[in-house]
């Protein structure tokens, strides 16, 4: 990169259209509207949201934990060549909750990039400035991308879950390790200083988890005595085990997604039981100095533990061995050595 604006008439764009396949296409690049920044997406991270996509089929682009450069940077404050994180909620800033710092709470929000619009998986993306965050100097772009989904969103929950306990807990169980469940067992051991205790079926991802210094939860664990648990499967079996450990005053934070209603059974245990469920989506900007100091300490060895780098031209198979759960935690370069894109 020269520091000069890139003048581009087409663009490499990957379309999902179901059915476990990824085409790929030549598009127009657009001129720059007024109010924009254009960046060139350089690395896209992959997390569990993502699996379905691939068999569903989307009709915009996906790829939402995106480091990109500032190829035309218009009247933003930004210069070409610049590296961002893109900050997915496009949110309005002029509601009292935008105002108030909540940017991941906007209540005028409809679209999140890579999923109402379209995301990395696209040599080019124009955006607000306002969603677009700079990246300190002594951090990676590939390691940057952990600030997203993996470390800043299991912060941001587990900032909640501190404030609902009054401070922090003495353990926390984590049910889930995927790389946002490895996300939180990072953050809590970074956050609280305490023992982590991790759950998973795969014995790959639990083996991810201890490495990065989680117990690994014994079947004999009390259930009914643990102040914090964070479940981040999204299943309705993950979601009762969550329930059955967390004892009475403490916090059940709900960081999975999946495709069911959130139910509990309505019985005595239920009845009989006192405590804060939180359930968090994504992070505010005014966390995101918080969140670089997080990935400082936490981040390479997170990166070293997740990722495996793969390429764009070969973006099928990586969402196909991803699904397998042969890969803990893609990270898909856009570009190659010469700096073109695939």
């Amino acid at each position: 990169m020269n520091g000069k604006e890139i003048a581009v008439d087409t663009m490499t764009v990957a379309r999902f259209p179901g059915g476990g396949s990824v085409r790929f296409e030549r598009s127009p690049v657009p001129a720059l509207a007024p109010g924009l920044v254009r960046v060139r997406a350089e690395w896209v991270g992959l997390c569990g949201s993502d699996k379905r996509l691939l068999r569903d089929g989307t009709r915009f682009v996906p790829g939402h934990e995106i480091a990109a450069r500032v190829v035309e940077a218009g009247e933003s404050g930004f210069a070409v060549d610049d590296r961002v994180l893109v900050y997915i909620p496009l949110y309005c800033g002029e509601c009292r909750l935008c105002r108030a710092g909540d940017t991941n709470r906007c209540l005028r929000l409809d679209t999140l990039v890579g999923w109402q619009a379209d995301g990395g998986f696209r040599e080019f993306l124009d955006l607000p400035a306002r969603n677009l965050i700079p990246v300190p100097d002594d951090i990676g772009s590939d390691v940057a991308v952990l600030g997203l989904d993996t470390v800043g969103t299991a912060a941001h929950g587990l900032r909640m879950a501190v404030r609902a306990l009054s401070g922090a807990p003495e353990r926390t169980v984590v049910i889930g390790c995927g790389p946002l469940g490895l996300g939180s067992v990072a953050v809590a051991r970074r956050l609280f200083g305490t023992p982590v205790l991790a759950s998973d079926l795969a014995a790959n991802r639990l083996a991810a988890a201890t490495s990065l210094g989680a117990i690994a939860m014994p079947e004999s664990l009390p259930r009914n005595d643990n102040p914090l648990v964070v479940e981040v499967t999204g299943s309705e079996a993950g979601r009762r085990l969550a329930w059955e450990l967390v004892e009475p005053g403490g916090v059940l934070l709900l960081l999975g997604e999946g495709g069911t209603d959130v139910t509990f059974p309505m019985g005595p245990r239920w009845r009989r039981t006192d405590m804060t469920i939180v359930r968090s989506f994504y992070f505010p900007l005014r966390e995101v100095a918080q969140n670089w100091d997080l990935l400082r300490a936490i981040g390479p060895e997170l990166a070293q533990t997740l990722f495996v780098t793969t390429d764009f031209d070969d973006l099928e198979q990586t969402y196909r061995s991803f699904g397998s759960g042969q890969h803990l935690k893609p990270l898909v370069r856009m570009t190659v050595a010469n700096g073109e894109t695939r």
